[in-house]
């Protein structure tokens, strides 16, 4: 099932991108669109790199969170996945495949990324991406580099889901509140924001690196703070209120929930407080369904 749901949503990108590549940019004269993952980066002055997380454009495509990879998209043709994979005994380079990609791409594999600009077709392309020096390796002209109109239209178009993407959001939050359940277990249980936090992470099965973003554990007054980046390790059997947003990543789509849970003495006003935000919560979700501004919902 998920095979014809993927199939179907490259079919749509294709689509669409198509459209971008002979109408948005008709000015560019373009052949096709170079997208490229992102490079790895390194903390100043040290040999330790900071985790990568892929190109949004790029994981649109391709589950692939992995530096220097590239996918060549054009009209009326396969796209081809230049899948490089460096000759390397330090880390691990090898790249797990899925079995629908071969209906979908050409992968070629390559050991870098000198053998990719070998190995482009001719023609004239764009590049979306962080790095205009690949682009002018690959001979891209440093005026297609992120072209504004297409970067506003795929950016604009990232937002008509299909229903392989619906479906990886849909599992990503099922699998999300088995966290957000034992991360409340714990809060009442009288653990520390860090025990919260690993409560979550241990549920879900996954590294703090593997989550769509980071945690926010925030027990009593530092719940007030809206990005409180901390995780106090001190016990906290005294805790009235347990603040946590915490997300999951499903090939690359993530969940993103927020839950405020109190123990039964927490303070009557807070508690009223709490009872009237589900309130407003249940109101205004009830009234999203298909053909229903976001927008109009947010204003009131």
């Amino acid at each position: 099932m998920i095979a014809e749901t993927y199939q179907n949503h490259i079919a749509t990108l294709q689509i669409s991108y198509e459209k971008a590549i002979t109408h948005v940019a008709a000015s560019h004269q373009l052949d096709g669109l170079l997208i490229h993952s992102g490079s790895e980066h390194y903390y100043f002055d040290d040999d330790r790199g900071i985790a990568f997380q892929a190109f949004g454009h790029f994981l649109h495509w391709i589950d692939v969170n992995r530096p220097d990879q590239l996918l060549l998209i054009r009209p009326g043709e396969t796209p081809i996945y230049f899948q490089v994979i460096p000759d390397d005994f330090w880390y691990e380079q090898a790249i797990a495949s899925e079995p629908a990609w071969g209906e979908c791409f050409k992968v070629m594999r390559v050991n870098s990324l000198s053998e990719v600009a070998k190995a482009l077709p001719s023609g004239q392309f764009a590049y979306l991406g962080e790095s205009s020096s690949l682009a002018g390796a690959m001979n891209i002209a440093e005026a297609n580099c992120n072209p504004k109109p297409l970067c506003s239209y795929l950016d604009y178009y990232r937002a008509y889901k299909t229903e392989y993407e619906l479906d990886q959001l849909r599992t990503a939050n099922q699998l999300a509140l088995n966290g957000h359940q034992a991360a409340r277990d714990c809060f009442l249980a009288g653990g520390s924001e860090y025990d919260i936090h690993l409560a979550y992470l241990g549920t879900c099965g996954v590294l703090e690196d593997e989550t769509p973003y980071t945690n926010i554990v925030a027990l009593d007054d530092k719940s007030a703070i809206l990005h409180y980046q901390n995780k106090r390790r001190q016990l906290a059997q005294t805790s009235q209120v347990l603040l946590i947003d915490a997300g999951y990543r499903v090939r690359s789509y993530g969940s993103d929930i927020t839950r405020t849970w109190v123990r039964d003495g927490v303070h009557a006003s807070f508690a009223e407080l709490l009872v009237g935000m589900e309130a407003i919560k249940d109101r205004l979700v009830a009234q999203v369904r298909p053909g229903i501004s976001y927008i109009d919902i947010h204003r009131q």
